[in-house]
């Protein structure tokens, strides 16, 4: 069962427990799961679900039956990530966890960049990954 817990325009949760999809319609509305996961997310026309895998991590973004973004757990602690098209790039791990680097299947850089002391990003180059993206996986889903 999942219970809604929409937005509106605040920082504040606008109601709780409405089972009717309106919610859906305002921006920035969410749907959660028993376990307090986001499960769904809807800006505007668009809905983003979230796939867990079965030790709770997050596993992919999808848009109904598409696939937005998948993010595949490989050895050592670095992350495949597909799109709808394929294999996108790879995303290597520092000591403490953080994207520092992403490289393409045809081994040249797709992303690297350098964090200051409380994590803002400087020094970036390649193509730039979200801004939310700089653990493990992206915070905003």
């Amino acid at each position: 069962m999942r219970f809604p817990y929409p937005y509106g325009g605040g920082p504040s949760i606008s109601s709780i427990g409405s089972r009717n999809r309106r919610f859906a319609e305002r921006p920035g509305a969410m749907s959660y799961d028993a376990l307090d996961r986001m499960v769904e997310q809807t800006r505007g026309a668009a809905h983003t679900e979230v796939v867990y895998a079965p030790n709770g991590l997050k596993l992919a973004l999808m848009n109904g039956q598409t696939l937005v973004t998948a993010f595949v757990k490989l050895p050592g602690g670095g992350r495949a990530v597909y799109n709808s098209s394929g294999l996108a790039y790879y995303r290597h791990k520092d000591h403490l966890g953080s994207s520092r680097l992403a490289t393409t299947p045809t081994r040249t850089k797709y992303y690297d960049v350098a964090y200051a002391p409380y994590g803002e990003d400087y020094n970036g180059s390649g193509t730039p990954l979200c801004r939310e993206c700089k653990g493990d996986i992206p915070r905003w889903l």
